[in-house]
């Protein structure tokens, strides 16, 4: 009842102090965040790294919610401007899985302005899933390139990975086959030299030809040439297409006995 009759100032003056006290004694960083998110923002970049560990955690324990709640706030702290673009990827991701895609949009956009290469290049991921779970993967084709062009020049094996995204995202937008041949194509070419994604354009290949008809016999067989290669992560959504492909293929024992390493890569990830 005393909290209630408090003017509003005093409440946030009441917990700034808490969080101030709980930080002092070393307390969680979501105890002292939950202060936080009632407290007026002062400018203090050691709040908004609190929030930003409050966030990291609820994360990790599956709380996309609680971890956008915290985000927000320590960008009204606001961070010091060499972690801005940090924040807003992560707060892009945590949007993004809570499917709100005109928020996780503009953040992830904003993120793209990073001078670091490796936050560019996971906001252009996230950015064309938002894309694509929005019902535009046209546009996240269109917008993916540049990033994916620059990465190219200097950071070919992170490049090689948004390939791979582009593959799968050109795969859901409705346009004619020869056009994602063509990306395919492109992939291939990049890929010469890098068994793990030459690997994984032998599975787009199988697909290719699956959707093209050809036999169950030859798309089997071009995914098990492919799964021969070294260093393919179970996780890699291309590696679950070409299980797909594999029981369409008739190849079911295969295609079961694949989903064992991807169930313990999965497990070992948390």
């Amino acid at each position: 009842a005393i909290y209630e009759r408090m003017p509003p100032g005093e409440r946030a003056a009441a917990h700034a102090r808490a969080a101030q006290q709980l930080a002092a004694a070393g307390a969680p960083a979501e105890r002292t965040a939950a202060h936080l998110l009632l407290a007026g923002p002062i400018g203090d970049r050691g709040r908004a790294a609190t929030l930003a560990e409050a966030a990291r955690i609820a994360l990790i324990r599956g709380a996309p919610e609680s971890a956008m709640r915290y985000l927000r706030r320590a960008l009204e702290e606001p961070p010091p401007a060499g972690e801005l673009h940090g924040l807003l990827l992560e707060l892009g991701r945590a949007e993004h899985e809570l499917h709100d895609h005109a928020a996780a949009e503009q953040h992830l956009a904003e993120a793209l302005g990073s001078p670091e290469v490796h936050v560019r290049a996971e906001a252009a991921r996230l950015l064309a899933h938002t894309l694509t779970s929005s019902g535009r993967p046209n546009e996240a084709v269109t917008r993916f390139r540049p990033t994916v062009d620059e990465l190219a020049r200097d950071t070919p094996e992170l490049a090689l990975g948004l390939e791979a995204e582009l593959l799968l995202t050109a795969w859901l937008a409705p346009r004619p086959h020869e056009e994602t041949r063509l990306v395919l194509e492109r992939f291939e070419r990049l890929a010469a030299g890098f068994p793990r994604f030459a690997a994984i354009g032998r599975f787009h290949r199988a697909i290719l030809r699956l959707a093209e008809g050809a036999t169950a016999a030859e798309v089997g067989d071009r995914i098990k040439t492919a799964l021969a290669a070294t260093g393919i992560d179970p996780l890699d959504p291309s590696f679950g297409w070409a299980m797909r492909c594999l029981l369409h293929s008739e190849r079911e024992e295969l295609g079961l006995a694949l989903v064992r390493p991807a169930i313990a890569r999965a497990r070992e990830r948390g």
